[in-house]
């Protein structure tokens, strides 16, 4: 585990592998970049993988109270580690709210990204959800007990048919207990502010790749295909016996999904370098 100080605040993440074509990893909340370790371990001999802590998250420091999207900000945050880092063009893999953040890197720093996999993408949520996810929110910042809402978190996320459902429960159970207060509050709050989907979808013009698994309840294929059909450059992989975590369900698919990905972008990489936004954004 790597630290660098980014906006004044700390930011962990995991930095393995090498090679000039990184990939990044955006974990879904309220989990953590250790939610990627089928990957780091799949591919870290092939390749460089940047998975950081969001804001908030592991061992992350919070972002600090100020007006702005949460998944705007998250982005940033990503785009001002790379640039830290020196990587000036990547493979971004989100899941979940974590895909929302990949999306957003795309529309705030669109040189970063050379390809994109979405998974577990939702499309816009119902007045309802969104109600019960601010109720939530107050009741975890007023000291209530999390424990009713981690417990529809393992229904949400875990595939029923997952050959790793009680691994990916335990994992669930361990990482988003550990999870601050002002994190859980984030990712609560960040349901319901994300941005409109379907109109950064059209802009996207890089090998994409929406991966869903087949028994998500949060992101149903068809719905996945739907918001698919709406990126010029997208196609869909459906992960067998997975959930809403597909990465932890089904790692071998979610793997040969992310090696068809891999080989999309190299296929189309324009050559040259890539330039970099010349002032990262500022928190």
């Amino acid at each position: 585990m790597a630290t660098t100080t980014l906006y004044d605040r700390e930011l962990h993440y995991r930095d393995e592998g090498s090679g000039d074509d990184p990939v990044v990893l955006i974990h879904a909340l309220p989990l953590d970049g250790s939610m990627w370790e089928p990957q780091l371990e799949a591919f870290r001999t092939r390749c460089r993988l940047i998975a950081p802590d969001l804001a908030g998250f592991g061992g992350s420091q919070p972002l600090p109270e100020a007006e702005g999207n949460l998944i705007d900000r998250w982005a940033d945050d990503v785009i001002g580690l790379l640039g830290a880092l020196g990587i000036d063009h990547a493979t971004v893999v989100g899941a979940s709210l974590g895909a929302d953040v990949a999306l957003a890197m795309t529309r705030r720093a669109r040189d970063a990204v050379g390809g994109l996999g979405l998974a577990g993408l939702r499309g816009d949520i119902g007045p309802e959800e969104a109600g019960q996810r601010l109720e939530q929110a107050e009741w975890v910042a007023n000291g209530g007990d999390r424990q009713s809402i981690l417990e529809r978190l393992v229904d949400d996320f875990a595939g029923p048919k997952s050959p790793h459902r009680s691994e990916v429960a335990q994992r669930i159970h361990f990482v988003a207990t550990a999870t601050s207060t002002v994190g859980w509050v984030a990712a609560l709050r960040a349901m319901t502010e994300r941005p409109e989907t379907a109109a950064d979808l059209a802009k996207v013009d890089v090998p994409t790749i929406f991966l869903v698994g087949e028994d998500d309840r949060l992101a149903p294929p068809d719905d996945v295909r739907a918001l698919a059909a709406r990126a010029p450059e997208a196609g869909v992989i459906e992960i067998p016996r997975a959930g809403h975590l597909a990465n932890l369900d089904n790692p071998a698919a979610f793997n040969r999904a992310l090696e068809d990905l891999l080989a999309g972008r190299e296929a189309r990489r324009s050559p040259g370098k890539h330039s970099w936004p010349a002032t990262p954004a500022v928190h």
